[in-house]
């Protein structure tokens, strides 16, 4: 028979293991059954829409849903882009409510964003970058009269060849393109094709400037695309020139 004190060493044991198996019943219970307030779509939100206060409500939802990669409160969401249709009562992923800028390109929900072909050389020697602020042109060419008396020198001088408008000031680039989609003024390795193929080497090739992706005001966006269009005729060009930092009163923003 068991000593009197090995009794109570064992009556101990089996007191402490049934503390531990219900403190860890009760733990497991309580992730289970407890609640904690969770921001939710208060409402049917359309993608592309910015998100309000009056979008959102808390809801109690399980506490293990805190160990989600979600939303968890009003101000997290608050000022985002919806990237799909959010419905009432759902939790909220980081990917399907987004910061503005990353998702068009622009923080202001005013502006439309545009993009338009240039040729590098009618745009600063295709050295504009993102962040840049522009001025965009209008040129319109003059054509030369069919059949028409020979001019001097000095009447070809006098005479102007292209009429000049400002289309745009101070206009902010928010991203440069290649031709083919490619993110300009990046270095890229090609090979030279002109060795053999054992003898190859690497070389550095910077990707040239032909999109600029610009962030305007409607109206801007609308006279940009036109001026592209006219481009197609000949009598137009379109050039970009960096804006100043300092400029005269006469010129305003047409941003």
């Amino acid at each position: 028979m068991l000593s009197r004190r090995a009794s109570l060493l064992m009556a101990a044991s089996c007191i402490v293991v049934a503390l531990a198996v219900g403190v860890f019943a009760w733990l497991q219970y309580d992730d289970l059954v407890a609640s904690v307030e969770i921001v939710v779509p208060a409402r049917v939100i359309p993608p592309y829409t910015i998100i309000q206060r009056d979008d959102l409500e808390l809801r109690e939802l399980p506490r293990t849903l805190l160990d989600e990669p979600i939303y968890h409160t009003p101000e997290q969401v608050l000022g985002r882009l919806t990237t799909i249709t959010l419905h009432p009562g759902q939790i909220i992923y980081p990917d399907q409510a987004v910061a503005p800028a990353g998702f068009r390109l622009t923080a202001d929900p005013r502006l439309a964003v545009v993009s338009f072909p240039v040729r590098p050389d009618r745009a600063v020697g295709g050295q504009v970058q993102r962040g840049h602020h522009i001025d965009i042109y209008r040129v319109a060419m003059a054509s030369p009269a069919q059949g028409g008396p020979k001019l001097t020198a000095a009447q070809l001088l006098q005479d102007q060849g292209a009429a000049v408008e400002y289309l745009a000031t101070d206009v902010l680039v928010v991203d440069v393109r290649s031709s083919k989609g490619e993110a300009a003024g990046t270095a890229t390795l090609a090979a030279d094709s002109q060795l053999e193929s054992s003898a190859r080497t690497a070389s550095t090739q910077v990707i040239p400037l032909n999109i600029i992706t610009v962030a305007v005001s409607p109206t801007i966006a609308a006279r940009i695309v036109q001026i592209t269009g006219e481009e197609q005729s000949g009598a137009y060009q379109l050039w970009v020139s960096l804006s100043p930092l300092e400029r005269e009163p006469t010129v305003q923003s047409a941003r």
